[in-house]
């Protein structure tokens, strides 16, 4: 790998970091002593902004001498500066704290929105229509509505009440009144005898 692209892959691991914290300036030097990507680049923290370019800093407070490697998991965090300085990997000029500084910095924390959790929380509102689905068996009422039909009784019950007719059959019956006309003309032969009379007379005056 050459010296760019072994730059260009720490660089934005660096250039992720925050560095808002950090106050004043900070310049530090990067030696990489590698054969096949060898080179120097330099991380520069001034009033909290970062940046990194593969160049020599004449006015860096701290520098470090080491392999690519080291470097790389001094940035990952797999490894101290304390430890590598120890195991003689790693050589240190300058301010030493400000070198411990740098590779101590981290990503920002990821915020999240207000927004996101509020629509999480407002999710179990489901359950109203839910709630709604189960009132569905409220549609009993309609089917209650239906056994009411029997109530067509009371109309065959009127039917029934149609043998009443049987009065006009009973005033047909009393028909036989009019024998009191018959009996009138039974009286008819009265008149005979009147005229039998008139006739008596008649002859007697003869």
């Amino acid at each position: 790998m050459t010296f760019i692209k072994k730059f260009e892959s720490i660089k934005k691991k660096i250039a992720a970091f925050d560095g808002s914290a950090t106050e004043g300036k900070i310049a530090m030097q990067v030696n990489m002593v590698d054969e096949d990507c060898g080179g120097a680049f330099y991380v520069e923290i001034i009033d909290g902004a970062i940046s990194v370019e593969p160049y020599d800093y004449n006015d860096r407070t701290v520098m470090l001498t080491l392999k690519a490697a080291d470097i790389v998991a001094l940035v990952d965090k797999k490894a101290s500066l304390a430890d590598l300085v120890e195991s003689g990997d790693v050589t240190v000029e300058g301010n030493y704290d400000h070198a411990v500084e740098v590779l101590a910095l981290k990503k920002p924390a990821v915020k999240r929105t207000k927004k996101t959790s509020e629509k999480k929380e407002t999710a179990p509102a489901k359950e109203k229509t839910s709630a709604k689905k189960e009132t569905a068996p409220a549609k009993e009422k309609t089917s209650a509505k239906k056994e009411t039909a029997p109530v067509k009784e009371k109309t065959s019950a009127k039917k029934e009440t149609a043998p009443a007719k049987e009065k006009t059959s009973a005033k047909k019956e009393s028909t036989p009144a009019k024998e009191k006309t018959s009996a009138k003309k039974e009286t008819a032969p009265a008149k005979e005898k009147k005229t039998s009379k008139k006739t008596s007379k008649k002859s007697e005056e003869k």
